[in-house]
Formats: structure tokens, sequence, C-alpha cells
């Protein structure tokens, strides 16, 4: 065999181990994790656990994804204890990974970052710890919600997300959290830092308390789509006047719809808001103050603009690859291993915490004594009613505030049943 053409052959030999090596390396999230989404989006809970029970079907880059997705289908079964050991093993696995791994850092500029380890944006590694408080706050245990507290405003400090989104409905919770223990100044701090963020919401930073704001130009804060949707006229909150202390309170802690996929998908149907009802009595409603689409967009814009110098030097470096394996005149193994480096390899990582929902709302009202049960009213954008749940659990109480959190559950398409209809 003439040398030459023995030499082709060899580097094609090499060129398609590479291609091998790499697919494995980057392939998309398993199947078992796609299937438990599924399951967890037609309602099938004990299915969705199943698949993501299992230690085998867990590769050890997206360790901490499979952990936030089973946590997240524990919790909507009321597993909350075994929900927190999966936040809790997720949040300790990604303190591990803080040590930089360099062997799939380097990998990661021949091939992609898909290799890496999975450690999500920061508004999710914010909402890891927002979902183990409420996990705590229904187990009663309030200690454990203030640690949780103070590592979301860990999280959401500068130093820590950079250019990334804040995420202001887990910033409302730290501050109720903290709030409740007495650290009133701290508490008043958060509060003000969402009340700045969302343009839709009042929150005076005293009471925590929510209302539909005024329209606002100019100053800078966050839009939000549902900001005029309801039939119910709301006051605007003053800080300047008196308190009116309430008997007893209720927050209530909504997640709506799912995140929309891909993200330039808006969803456009199903509800928007929620009201409370008690004793056929209307308490008050629910304010968006986090869309998990927006930040997810938001997030990938400003990885996009960080990692700009990372991707211009994965081109060099994947270029000085190809150029290696050619010699002289033969293109054809340094062709290949453009196609396979640049062509099959140069996808962008996509892996998401997909159980979470889109709108993450807080309703906080009125209420005459105890009460063991509420009502969610769903409304659509142009405040029609699309049904009623009736929700008892879970449901705590620290002294003269009852917290409760509650999420429709979830249907495949974004399809909602209206009340009375099949």
């Amino acid at each position: 065999m003439h040398p030459s053409r023995s030499s082709s052959i060899s580097k094609l030999g090499a060129c398609s181990a590479i291609l091998l090596c790499a697919l494995l390396a980057s392939g998309c999230a398993t199947q078992s994790l796609n299937s438990a989404r599924h399951n967890f989006y037609s309602g099938q809970f004990d299915r969705a656990e199943d698949l993501l029970s299992s230690e085998e079907t867990i590769p050890e880059r997206n360790r901490v994804l499979f952990l936030m997705e089973r946590g997240m289908v524990r919790q909507m079964q009321g597993e909350y204890d075994e929900s927190t050991d999966d936040f809790i093993a997720a949040y300790e696995r990604l303190r591990e990974l803080e040590t930089y791994s360099l062997s799939r850092g380097a990998g990661s500029l021949v091939i992609n970052d898909n290799i890496q380890d999975f450690v999500g944006y920061p508004y999710e590694r914010t909402l890891l710890h927002a979902y183990t408080a409420k996990n705590h706050i229904a187990s009663g245990r309030w200690n454990d919600t203030g640690v949780e507290a103070r590592r979301i405003i860990h999280s959401l400090s500068e130093d820590s997300r950079r250019k990334y989104p804040d995420e202001p409905y887990s910033r409302y919770l730290s501050a109720l959290i903290l709030e409740l223990t007495g650290d009133t100044a701290n508490s008043e701090m958060q509060y003000r830092l969402v009340d700045e963020q969302v343009t839709s919401v009042n929150i005076d930073p005293r009471t925590g308390r929510l209302a539909k704001a005024k329209p606002r130009t100019g100053n800078g804060k966050e839009d939000n789509e549902d900001a005029d949707a309801g039939n119910h006229d709301e006051q605007e909150v003053n800080p300047q006047e008196p308190i009116e202390y309430w008997d007893r309170e209720l927050v209530v802690f909504i997640q709506l719809g799912r995140s929309a996929r891909p993200l330039r998908y808006s969803e456009g149907t199903g509800h928007t808001y929620a009201e409370i009802h008690s004793g056929g009595q209307y308490l008050g409603r629910s304010y968006t103050l986090s869309d998990t689409t927006a930040l997810a967009r938001k997030s990938e814009d400003a990885r996009a603009a960080l990692s700009a110098a990372k991707t211009a030097g994965r081109f060099v470096v994947k270029e000085s690859i190809a150029a290696g394996v050619e010699s002289g005149s033969d293109h054809i193994a340094g062709d290949l291993v453009r196609l396979v480096l640049f062509g099959l390899l140069e996808r962008p990582d996509n892996r998401r915490w997909e159980t979470l929902p889109r709108r993450l709302q807080v309703a906080r009202v009125p209420i005459q004594g105890d009460i063991d049960s509420y009502d969610i009213v769903l409304k659509d954008a142009q405040g029609d009613t699309i049904r009623t749940i009736t929700v008892n659990q879970p449901m705590n109480r620290y002294r003269n505030t009852y917290i409760s959190f509650f999420r429709d559950r979830p249907m495949p398409g974004y399809l909602m049943t209206r009340s009375g209809q099949n």
C-alpha cells in the first residue's frame, strides 16, 4: 500500500475514534431523564420518580440535574423529606464542583460544554434553595428555613451571580423567613430589592404585603406580563401610611404553567394568576414575581456574553487540531476532523431544570381566625375562572402567619381544563 494512502487511512481511523468518543461524551440528557419529564408533565409522578431513582441511569456530569428533577417530583407527591434530601445532595455536589475540573475544562475546549458537569444557571441554583426552604416550611423546620434564606441571599449577591439576572421570587421568600424570625432590618432590605425589580407589583417593605402597582415609567423595573390581569381593584401600597395590623395572615407561594421550551416560544394560553378565597369570601390575589422563561432567556444572553472569549479560543484549538492532522496536499483527514469538531460537536449546552414552573407568584392576604384550608381560583388573562381547587396541605403556621404553597397539577401541552368541562 502506498505510504501516503496508509497514512490517510490511519488518520481517518483516528478521526473516527475521536468522533465516537466525543459523541458519547457530549450526548444529550439520557432517555430516562427525558421520559421522567414527560411523565411528570402527564401527571404520572410515580412513574417519573421510578425513572429517576436508579443510580445506574444517572451520568455523573448530570447528577445535579437528576437530583433537581427528582426533588421536584417528590415535592409534588408530598414526599418533603425525600425531596429535601435530593435538593441538599444537589447543593453539596455543586459545592464540590466549585473546585474547577481541569480535565473536563480542557475537554470542553475541544468538544463542547455538554461534557462538563451541569451546575445550572444562577437562578436555578437560587431556586434550589427556595424549594428546599419550602420543604422545611411544610415540615415545620423553621431553623432550617433560616439557613436556606441566607443561602438564597448569598446566591443572589452580585459576586455570586455576576451578570446573570436576579430572581425576585426566591428573594421574597428569604425576606419572609427573615421577617418571621425577627430580622426586620434585613427583611425590609430584601422586600425593597424585590419591589425595585417588578413593575407590576408594589411591596410594602414593612409588612411584605403586595398590591398591583400603578403604571410606572422610566424607573428601570422589570416588566411583568400579567400586570393588568384581574377583575379586582387593588390599592397601591403607600409605605408612608400607618400599618393596618392583621389578626392573621396567609402567604401562599403559587406556581403556574410550564417554562416554555424552546425558549423562543411564548406560552399564550392557560391561567396567569390565582385568587384566594376562604369561607366563600375573596381575600386577595397572587402576583408574578419571577418568570422562569424570561430568566432562562436572560441567562442565555448573559452566558453568551461571558463565554465569547472561550468560544473564540475553542475555535482556535479545533482548527489547530485539524491542521495538525493534515499533511501536505492530503486534506481528507483534516476535513473530517473539522466536520466532527465544528459540524457535529459544536453544540450549545442547553441543559435546564425543566420541571420548574413558569410563573412564580405570591399571594399575601388577611384571614379571620384560624383556618385549615383555602380555595385557589385559577384565572386567565381576561379574569375568567378556569377552575377552583381546595388546598389543605401543605400548610403550616408560624405565630400569626400561615404559609402554604401550591402548584397546579402539570398537564401536557399547556392544556388547562376549565371548571365544569372535560
